[in-house]
């Protein structure tokens, strides 16, 4: 319950009525973005907010504003609560916020206008302020409004409210878009992060990631980090994993009286495989998937089913392949009660749910309104778009009847959904990524009516071991960042000075020392190591990836067919540094299994002349440095950002 008061404070009256009532006709709502009282960031500001008890009567401060939680799910729709407020004009409203607008009862009464404060304004919450009039703000009559009949808002849904200690997808998400190591728990490092981006942003920095938080990180991250390679299955081993899925006890299993079809538990077997590769090789969408359980029971399919998921002993509290397993064991029950395997399914005929934002399509009935949850959900959007493959959707045809549904809507949403039906693993992979953070998109999950089968659970094991056993060739990413898509930033920075590193420095330094050669010796050729550190001081200035080619330095000196043969002089002992740190670079840019711990990469090539190297890019002088040495630079730059913690929580008006 919010604050009401305290001995000394107390709320107005008439919003005690409200909340009072909005409690009793929606009893299962969502509570958590509830508020009254100011906390310690509103109390600074004084009168500057109706949160604050700055309005006195008999003695006590009055606290005139209310926030109450957007909840569509559970029947509270804010959008649908603000406008019904708007129409009925009551004499008590001061003003209204909702989702980054704000109506008065005085400012160019009763429009609807924007607030301009940046995205995620008042998006997880409505704000209701009352006159500072006793007559007004303490009048306890019923309050008027009309939610019934109203349909599920397309209004913005952000992810979870995230602080220090938290754990899960989300906070994979949040460390992805502040460019720094991605291992799904909020400590010390990821809370350093936030007040830095909170700082640089002008934002109350408190450590705690909110809507509007959210949704200036997303809005002010514009490139991504170099992202994991995607990866390609090999013939082999689709065949293997096809032939496991035919002879898994999985297809001869009924789903509430039907079989699936053969190609639905072949297709999502292979799916699965194609994910758990992008997970070994880091791909960001992938770690979401595969996060521990942090409970986070509102957001995280995972988490909500918890209990059935331990009664099938299946644990998830530790990130990696159990859990990434299991939440493809509940997707392949998703899909069965959502389409009952059907690639093609389009949108449930008895919904109204017709334009591009909220029209369902493919396998698990997912909506083009769902992406703002996660940064990873565009990528994937734009990644799969210009996919050169099909995927996969030879394989999920099989028993399925070809059939045309329709698509609703114009711009990306029509196409999210032809591409849900169109492409499998991008359904897949999408919905994989929703279940993690934004379980609520789908009401057989919210109503645990998905089933979980052990089978399915034994089947996917073994597709992991044939994974594990082969390699996996990886595939040269070229993604545009998609229009008004905000995507993450990331500056690889090093963790520690390396022997190697270190051997550069001393070259460079012995390098200033050396005496200049004459023109008559130096011509026709170039000092090495000069050509080397020029080129990668060149790289960062430029901001552009160095390359392998541009390092490629032939030691041996040009000569014109009319020229002498140069006699033998005594080898410069920093010029014989440079094979070995180009023989160094090329084992360093391929790794393998053994080198790196996956068999995502196929073996290394045999030594390459410096001469004849190709053009690999490099992400930059750091990653250039860290290859050389064989030591991965680490990820350090920081970014993210929050709105208030709790009440005493809530946002300023």
């Amino acid at each position: 319950m919010v604050w009401k008061t305290d001995g000394q404070d107390r709320l107005a009256r008439s919003l005690e009525a409200l909340i009072d009532d909005i409690d009793h006709k929606f009893p299962d709502r969502d509570r958590h973005n509830d508020g009254t009282i100011g906390d310690t960031r509103h109390r600074a500001l004084g009168n500057k907010t109706d949160h604050n008890p700055h309005v006195h009567r008999d003695g006590a401060g009055i606290v005139t504003a209310l926030d109450v939680t957007h909840d569509p799910e559970h029947g509270f729709d804010a959008q649908a609560f603000a406008d019904s407020l708007r129409e009925e004009r009551d004499r008590r409203i001061k003003y209204v916020i909702f989702n980054g607008q704000i109506f008065s009862s005085t400012v160019d009464p009763w429009k609807w206008r924007r607030r301009n404060q940046g995205p995620g304004d008042h998006s997880e919450h409505i704000h209701i302020s009352v006159i500072d009039d006793p007559a007004l703000y303490d009048d306890p009559s019923p309050w008027t409004y009309d939610l019934s009949g109203v349909p599920l808002s397309p209004s913005p849904v952000f992810p979870p409210r995230l602080r220090r200690g938290d754990s899960g997808p989300a906070v994979v998400d949040l460390q992805t878009l502040l460019g720094i190591e991605a291992d799904g728990d909020f400590g010390e490092d990821t809370d350093a992060a936030v007040r830095a981006f909170q700082l640089r942003n002008n934002l109350f920095v408190d450590g705690v990631v909110g809507s509007h938080t959210w949704g200036i990180l997303l809005a002010s991250s514009t490139v991504r980090p170099a992202a994991a390679p995607e990866v390609r299955l090999t013939a082999e081993a689709i065949e293997e994993i096809v032939r496991l899925a035919a002879g898994s006890p999985l297809i001869r299993q009924k789903w509430s009286g039907s079989l699936a079809p053969r190609g639905y538990i072949k297709g999502m077997a292979v799916a699965f495989a194609h994910v758990y590769a992008k997970w070994k090789a880091r791909d960001a969408a992938a770690l979401i998937m595969a996060a521990a359980d942090g409970g986070k029971e509102a957001t995280d399919a995972l988490a909500w089913y918890a209990a059935e998921f331990r009664a099938a002993g299946m644990e998830n509290a530790s990130s990696g392949p159990a859990p990434l397993r299991h939440l493809f064991v509940l997707l392949i029950g998703l899909g069965m009660r959502e389409s009952g395997g059907k690639y093609n399914e389009g949108r449930d005929v008895s919904a109204d749910n017709t334009d591009a934002e909220t029209a369902e399509a493919g396998l698990f009935q997912m909506s083009w309104n769902a992406r703002a949850a996660s940064s990873e959900l565009p990528r994937l959007f734009a990644l799969h778009s210009k996919g050169d493959d099909d995927g996969y959707l030879s394989i999920f045809q099989e028993g399925v009847r070809p059939r045309e549904t329709a698509n609703f809507g114009t711009g990306e949403g029509v196409a999210f959904q032809k591409l849900c039906k169109s492409r499998p693993i991008f359904a897949v992979e999408t919905a994989a990524v929703g279940m993690r953070v934004l379980r609520k998109h789908w009401g057989p999950i919210s109503r645990r009516e998905a089933e979980i089968r052990p089978e399915a659970d034994a089947l996917l094991r073994k597709v992991q071991e044939v994974v594990d056993a082969i390699a996996v060739a990886p595939v040269p990413q070229d993604v545009p960042v998609p229009r008004d898509v905000p995507l993450p930033q990331h500056f690889p920075v090093p963790a520690s000075l390396d022997p190697v590193h270190l051997l550069l420095l001393v070259i460079a330094a012995l390098l200033k020392e050396k005496p200049m050669q004459d023109a008559s010796s130096a011509q026709g050729q170039g000092d090495p190591l000069r050509i080397v550190l020029a080129t990668l001081l060149q790289s960062l200035a430029a901001g552009r990836p160095a390359v392998a080619g541009d390092l490629a330095v032939d030691p041996r000196p040009a000569v014109r067919p009319d020229a002498a043969v140069p006699q033998p002089v005594t080898a410069d002992p920093l010029a014989l540094v440079l094979p070995m740190l180009l023989q160094a670079l090329v084992q360093g840019l391929a790794p393998s299994a053994a080198a790196g711990g996956t068999a995502l990469a196929p073996k290394p090539p045999a030594p390459i002349p410096p001469a004849t190297l190709p053009p690999t890019p490099i992400a930059g002088p750091v990653d250039l440095l860290g290859a050389l040495s064989g030591v991965q630079s680490q990820g350090g730059a920081a970014a993210g950002g929050t709105s208030p913690s709790s009440y005493r929580r809530s946002s300023k008006p």
